[in-house]
């Protein structure tokens, strides 16, 4: 059977960063997909099951034996432990990226045995990979999405994102969860602590998102770099969490003006924990006063380059994205999670 599903992007259009320490967050699902196209294909008694992965945006593709597979697996567990005992950096439990796929068929198969064949997965993304968007919660989900089809299972949400969550700790050491269930559920969400996910009414509104290009840390560095820089009594966390209530009350009333204030006063905060590089800063203060705009990812700790922003505006600021060199396109918003579809 053939089948293609899919899984969009994720804004974080505020929390991050303060989620890990408490802060409320809200995100927003976007139309930007990550495709995973699988095949599985029934093999005679005297052949060997394997798995068949191609990664066209990574340039990556290999062939590899069930047995092999799990030792691939249990070696990146391996490389995992060392990391939660500080012997180890983060950035070095996945060596390359077919390791995540691989880590996606280790941790489904631990819940549902994998059937033994020949199994084809190609899993394709977009042009905005490592710029903040959750594209490893996409990949991941857009697997986990294919398994649970492949195996005629109905997915429990709650299973799905616990095991895109237990995946995602592996990428980038310290997942608040917020990728995956964002991409999930769809729509715009807001996260507490206290409350966990609620869904919040999502209404059309002008944005843009703005590339910067990718930037030179990955989450996990820049995270880790945040974390030891802030520790978690630090007074600015407070601030973060003021700035996530404004934000989460002000689209709650569709308040634009208060919601527009909250976006630019989150930025500073970012600014002020040392994530946003100065010519991402000087794009940000060059835009007309009327637009609000940040960073929606983790940022960046070195390099010029930030991930993506997004810029609430009537009017797409095309003309400053072109002098700096950065591309621009409107947001789309998604209102629900991964599907999946059988191919002919």
């Amino acid at each position: 059977m053939k089948t293609t599903c899919q899984a969009s992007a994720k804004l974080i259009l505020t929390g991050e960063h303060s989620i890990l320490n408490k802060a409320n967050a809200l995100s927003l699902s976007i139309n930007i997909p990550t495709y995973c196209h699988a095949e599985f294909i029934k093999l005679n008694s005297d052949q060997k099951p394997y798995f068949e992965i191609d990664l066209p945006d990574c340039q990556q593709k290999a062939s590899i034996p069930f047995l092999l597979w799990q030792k691939m697996a249990l070696d990146i567990e391996s490389r995992y432990q060392l990391f939660q005992k500080n012997t180890l950096s983060i950035n070095t439990v996945l060596k390359q990226p077919i390791d995540l796929i691989l880590l996606c068929l280790y941790m489904f198969n631990q819940q549902h045995p994998i059937k033994a064949g020949h199994w084809q997965l190609q899993i394709k993304g977009h042009n905005l990979i490592g710029r903040g968007l959750g594209s490893s919660a996409s990949v991941i989900l857009s697997v986990l999405h294919s398994l649970y089809f492949q195996h005629n299972l109905n997915i429990d949400e709650s299973e799905i994102i616990a095991l895109a969550r237990t995946i995602e700790n592996r990428q980038h050491g310290n997942s608040s969860g917020l990728d995956p269930t964002s991409i999930q559920k769809g729509g715009m969400l807001k996260f507490s602590l206290a409350t966990g996910f609620e869904a919040l009414p999502t209404e059309n509104f002008a944005a843009w998102l703005i590339d910067t290009g990718k930037p030179e840390s990955n989450t996990g560095q820049t995270v880790k770099m945040v974390a030891d820089t802030f520790k978690s009594s630090h007074p600015i966390w407070q601030d973060f969490q003021k700035i996530s209530n404004q934000m989460i009350e002000a689209w709650s009333k569709q308040d634009s003006q208060a919601f527009k204030d909250a976006i630019i006063r989150n930025q500073l905060l970012l600014e002020e924990i040392g994530i946003v590089p100065s010519r991402v800063q000087q794009f940000i203060k060059a835009l007309p006063k009327d637009t609000a705009t940040k960073v929606c990812g983790a940022g960046s700790v070195s390099g010029q380059s930030a991930g993506v922003l997004i810029c609430i505006s009537d009017t797409a600021p095309t003309a400053l994205c072109k002098q700096f060199g950065y591309k621009i396109q409107p947001i789309e918003v998604n209102l629900k999670g991964p599907t999946c579809e059988v191919v002919k």
